[in-house]
Formats: C-alpha cells, sequence, structure tokens
C-alpha cells in the first residue's frame, strides 16, 4: 500500500483513500466529478457579527446539516448531482440559498454591508 500525506492535517494514509481518515479532507483527484468547493468569506462586520454564533453550517435543501466549519475555511463536499443548499453564517448575514452543481468551485460574495444584516450570495467561480 502506497502512502501519501494530507496536505491540511499531514497524516499518512492510504493514497487510493477518497477522503483523509483523521481531517476528512477530500481528496480532488480521486473523485473530481462529484466535488462541490464553496469558499466561506471571513468577514468581521460590525456589532452583530460579534454577537451571534461564529460557526457557518451548509444544509441540503430540507435542512438537514451536510457540512459546519469556520470562517475562512473552504467547504468541501461530494455530491452526485446538481443539489438545493442552504448557508447559514449566523444572525449577522442573509440565509443563502441556491443549486450546487458537482465539479464546480463556488464563493460567497458580499452585496452589502452597510444595514444591520449582512447580505451574500453565492458565485460559480470555475470547475474543479
Amino acid at each position: 500500500m502506497a502512502l501519501m500525506k494530507c496536505v491540511d492535517c499531514g497524516t499518512e494514509h492510504d493514497e487510493n483513500a477518497p477522503f483523509c481518515p483523521n481531517c476528512k479532507r477530500i481528496h480532488h483527484e480521486l473523485l473530481p466529478s462529484r466535488v462541490v468547493e464553496i469558499k466561506i468569506p471571513d468577514p468581521k462586520l460590525g456589532l452583530f457579527y460579534y454577537m451571534s454564533p461564529k460557526c457557518p453550517i451548509i444544509f441540503d435543501g430540507e435542512y438537514n446539516p451536510i457540512w459546519k466549519g469556520e470562517f475562512g475555511e473552504t467547504a468541501t463536499l461530494l455530491m452526485d448531482s446538481c443539489t438545493e443548499i442552504i448557508i447559514k453564517l449566523g444572525d449577522w448575514a442573509n440565509e443563502i440559498r441556491d443549486v450546487v452543481c458537482p465539479g464546480m468551485q463556488y464563493k460567497l460574495v458580499l452585496d452589502t454591508e452597510y444595514h444591520l444584516l449582512a447580505t451574500f450570495h453565492l458565485r460559480q467561480i470555475e470547475e474543479v
């Protein structure tokens, strides 16, 4: 069995494993057509940001959590087909609801920060 080192956590594991057994990072080179990446911003936007939960969560269209992480991270998801998702950043930002497709990269883009609620939308940036 050949080993590879995870680029995120440094754990050595089987090079044919679809993800790292330690940190769960998905290896794009093994499953590129099923991977969806979403860059979560690292905003620091006023009082509401500091007073609300700091844990972005991505749900499927029925509010089942499919990813939970930190601001500034890239959410990596495995999907078989285009899927509706819901992204919640906290009480300080709008709820983002959109459809993402396997093999694509997306990022959250800030529309406005001048109101009490920051407004984001999802933008496709390239193929994985």
